[in-house]
């Protein structure tokens, strides 16, 4: 596991001290969820790749038990976040989204036990898996947004979504964020924690350079970058003197340089 996404679990546990933190492998999995129940499609068909099985894990647990998940690149900065982990006074489920209506974001999902919308979701996504054949296109959202996003828009009384932009800082404008955004803000940048007006961030692990997963704790507090800034001051971890440390300055080749 790359070592940035284990110090995202460390801001969970600093600023959500009450709160049963389960963090889900292959290995605890059937404690809480009977994978068979979707079929072994999802398992044995080499279109669906880890994101898929993951999006179709996520909906068929939160359909069951309810609660709240996190995708591991998620990072809580500050004891402010606790009203995200709060169940919703209307009993909806919660998400972070274009707030137009135009997409959600399935990495942060809050809902209540036995959401009726999580319910349809799960049953949406079987169906799929019952009627799939090789003429089958299987997109990324296939088990996600492909549903979400328009019940989310017809159904606002069961669906509350935040503005995105509360949790990504690195969108300039409007409501999308790209990975350009993503990794000058992040990688290219080198902001503080004070810098950033937030108390949680979505990142996006997918678009993180393959470099910075590599790193080894030591050359990765050498980076002088926002992401690195931003987990060792929540996390309260000395860094080096800024001579001392390491600016990216090149997106396309990611290669550190001093700067």
């Amino acid at each position: 596991m790359p070592f940035y996404l284990r110090l995202c679990m460390e801001t969970w546990k600093k600023f959500l001290p009450h709160a049963t933190i389960i963090v889900l492998d292959y290995k605890n999995l059937g404690e809480f969820l009977d994978v068979r129940e979707l079929g072994l499609n999802l398992f044995s068909d080499r279109r669906f790749v880890y994101m898929h099985v993951t999006d179709a894990l996520r909906v068929a647990l939160l359909a069951k038990r309810g609660g709240v998940w996190l995708d591991l690149d998620t990072v809580i900065l500050n004891r402010d976040a606790e009203k995200y982990f709060l169940p919703d006074a209307k009993h909806r489920t919660v998400m972070f989204g274009d707030p137009d209506g135009k997409g959600c974001y399935t990495a942060f999902i809050n809902t209540p036990p036995a959401a009726f919308c999580m319910g349809l979701w799960r049953e949406f996504n079987l169906e799929k898996l019952w009627n799939l054949n090789a003429a089958t296109a299987v997109e990324w959202d296939f088990f996600s947004n492909a549903f979400i996003n328009d019940y989310a828009r017809r159904f606002p009384a069961e669906i509350k979504i935040l503005d995105n932009r509360r949790v990504m800082p690195e969108i300039p404008s409007g409501v999308v964020s790209t990975a350009e955004d993503y990794v000058n803000y992040y990688f290219l940048q080198n902001f503080h924690l004070a810098d950033v007006k937030a108390e949680l961030l979505l990142l996006h692990n997918s678009w993180t350079p393959h470099f910075f997963k590599e790193l080894s704790q030591k050359d990765f507090f050498r980076l002088d970058c926002t992401l690195v800034n931003v987990l060792a001051e929540a996390l309260e971890i000395k860094l080096h003197a800024k001579r001392n440390r390491i600016r990216l300055v090149n997106r396309e080749s990611a290669v550190p340089n001093n700067a």
